[in-house]
Parts: C-alpha cells; structure tokens; sequence
C-alpha cells in the first residue's frame, strides 16, 4: 500500500483540473458575482504554487494546487480540493491530499476556514502516513492557524548494528618434580656419581568469553500539533504585505525525545503573487536535524480552466498578479486600499476576498523521531583452552671417597 498515498496525490491533481473545467460559471458570470478589487486582481478561480527554498544543507522544493469545487453566489463561500508534493536534496519527500472549507464572514474581512489532509512522507526509504486536521482564521491584521497531526501505522527499521566485546582470562600453574639417582664408580679412585633431575611443568589455562549485541534503529511518526498567531506590519500594507508570526510546535516522540519548541516566521508580499519568507524553528528536528533557519520563495499562479470553454486563456489575469500593489491594475492607482486621486479607502471585505485561495500554511511531511540503538538479541560464547610446557634441568655431582 506504499504508493497509494502518491496515487491519491495524483489522482487529486487529475480530478481537481476536471473539475474546474466543467465549474458552470463563466468568466463573465464571474465578474458580475465578485466585483474586482482596486488591483484589478478579481477573485481566483484555482491557483497553482511554485516554491523553492532550504536551510543551509538542504534544498527544498514544492508545488502546490488549489482548485475549488463550489463557490457560492456571493463568493463568501468556498469548497476546494488541495494537492501538494515537496521533496529535498536529502531524499525525503512528501505526497498530500486534502479538502478545504473557507467562509467569510459578511460584512467583514475575516475569514475562517477549516482543512483535513491525508499526508504521505518517505524517509530512509521508509514510508510514513498521517491524518491532519486545521483550523484557520485569516484577516487584514491578524491570521491565526492551529493544525494536528495524527500518524497511521507504527515504526521502521532504518539501520541494523551489533557490538561485540571480548574478555579473556589466563591463569597458569607449575608444578616441580626433582629425582635423584646415585650411581658409584668402582673404578680408579672410587667415585659416587650423583644425578639431579628436576622437572618444571606449567599448565596455563585460558578462557575466552565474548558477547555480541544486536540493535537497530528505527523511526516512527510523531503524533502532534502546532499554532501560530500572526500580524500584518502597519504602514508597509500600502506597498507589500508583511506579517510577522509567533508559534509554538509540539510532538510526541516514541522513543522519548518530544519536541516542544517556539517558533517565528516573517511572511513578505514582494508582489501580489510572489511571496518570500524566513522561519526559525526552535528544535533543528522540524527542519533537517542540523539547522534552525528556513528560507522560502514562493510564486502563485492564478488560473481558470473554464476560460478554455470560451477560448481564452487559463492564465488570464497573471500580469496584475505580479504587479506591484503600489502601481494597482493600470499602473496609474497609490497604494494598496487607495486610489492616488482621491484617497479614497477600499472596503477591506473587497481585500479580503482575494486570501480565499490563498495557501495553506501546515507542516507538509510527517515529523519522525529517531531511537537510539535498541537491543533486539545478544549472543554469548566462551572457549577455554589449556597448555603445557616442560623445562627440564639435569645436574650431576661427582664425589670421591677417600682411600
């Protein structure tokens, strides 16, 4: 079952650009139900993200594709399918599919949106899958989002080791043996010969004990949640929006190493669609393991399939997305929520209306937690040898009688 997961990513991709081909609502009908913003940017039909980014050892890429299935008549409301793919120079990627809700509140620019994914990620060429859930409220000044992270199945081995350890003992004994034997010499002068015959043995015993450890390492799938309270920077709204955010991650580890950490992430809008952003995440293992600091870029790309139905093309409206928000749609309008005549302000709703189809912001692959070396079998043996040497020494005395 490792490549369902991909599959369904897959399959996503396919149903989502099905789907907004056959949306009964054309361009024109469009328009009427959502007037334009002072951009000229109108609301986007779908939206297909290109990123880039990394931390020092690492480069990350990812792709990213909105499409919504229902939009009610007053664009207030929108049902939308999300598929996502991320992989690093690392060997590790991640496969998501998921189903979005976003409802505005009328009257206001707030926004409130709801989210469940179904994430696929591959370590060490592992596999890992989880069920996220997430709450989000986006506005003018302030976003918040709270996501969760439910992991399905259990752990893997990623890498075997054994240890082994030898002890050796010597212990050695001699033993002495002397004879003696007197031999007499009845020749010319009456001798006693006399032979001493000494034997050393020694007998040496060694054992030799070892023992050999087995272990593995194995990975699992944290389960966990994390959150982030967001503020757009008063003043540089007018030419590119900048939010600054603060939040905190939490993760259960299997092998009892948590991760409980703070977080921080500064979001710029150089331009309507191109976004770029720098994370700092307290605990290294939200990254790569080595580094705290993420940089991001980030391309949006507007798109409307049901302009094919007219002949037009699907990209229609992408050089007002990429135009800077001080210039506004003709080039001619002051800053963001004003018009360089009059001064006139903007209703915030019309402004709001444009963060419907904006990305998602969650963890996109699963967190794993490594174990130690962990004992699965030991094996013990032990040899004992024993050895014998002899060294043998003969001395003769001669001793003559007298006469």
């Amino acid at each position: 079952m490792k490549n369902t997961p991909r599959s369904l990513a897959l399959g996503s991709t396919a149903l989502l650009a099905l789907t907004s081909t056959f949306i009964p609502q054309t361009a024109d009908a469009a328009r009427e139900i959502a007037p334009a913003p002072v951009t000229g940017w109108e609301p986007l039909r779908g939206e297909l993200t290109l990123g880039i980014g990394g931390t020092r050892d690492r480069l990350t890429g990812s792709t990213d594709l909105t499409v919504p299935l229902w939009k009610s008549d007053d664009q207030n409301n929108m049902l939308f399918l999300d598929g996502h793919w991320e992989g690093n120079s690392g060997h590790e990627e991640a496969y998501n599919a998921g189903l979005g809700f976003r409802h505005r509140l009328g009257g206001s620019d707030v926004i409130v949106g709801v989210n469940a994914f179904w994430d696929h990620g591959v370590f060490h060429g592992q596999s890992f899958d989880q069920f996220g859930t997430g709450l989000e409220i986006l506005s003018h000044w302030v976003d918040f989002r709270l996501n969760g992270y439910f992991p399905e199945g259990g752990d893997a081995v990623i890498d075997h080791h054994q240890k082994k350890r030898t002890r050796t003992r010597t212990s050695s004994v001699t033993d002495r043996k002397t004879s003696v034997v007197d031999a007499i010499d009845g020749g010319e002068g009456f001798f006693l010969d006399r032979t001493t015959t000494t034997t050393d043995t020694k007998t040496t015993t060694r054992t030799r004990k070892s023992r050999t450890r087995f272990c593995e390492n194995r990975e699992t799938a944290m389960p966990g949640f994390d959150t982030e309270l967001g503020f757009l920077i008063p003043g540089l709204e007018r030419y590119m929006e900048t939010r600054v955010f603060g939040g905190y991650a939490f993760f259960d580890g299997g092998y009892e190493h948590d991760i409980s950490t703070g977080t921080g992430r500064l979001e710029c809008r150089v331009l309507p669609a191109l976004i770029v952003d720098t994370e700092y995440k307290g605990d290294a293992r939200l990254l790569d393991g080595r580094n705290h600091w993420f940089w991001g870029l980030r391309g949006e790309i507007p798109f409307d399939l049901g302009n094919l139905l007219q002949g037009q093309s699907p990209f229609a409206g992408i050089t007002q997305a990429f135009t800077p928000k001080w210039m506004g749609a003709s080039g001619s309008a002051g800053p963001l929520g004003y018009s360089k005549d009059d001064k006139k302000a903007v209703d915030p709703a019309e402004m709001a209306r444009n963060r419907m189809n904006e990305n998602i912001i969650r963890s996109w692959r699963p967190q794993i937690d490594e174990s130690d070396c962990l004992r699965t079998a030991t094996r013990r043996s032990s040899k004992t040898t024993v050895t014998q040497t002899e060294e043998r020494r003969v001395q003769v005395e001669r001793f003559q009688f007298a006469q």
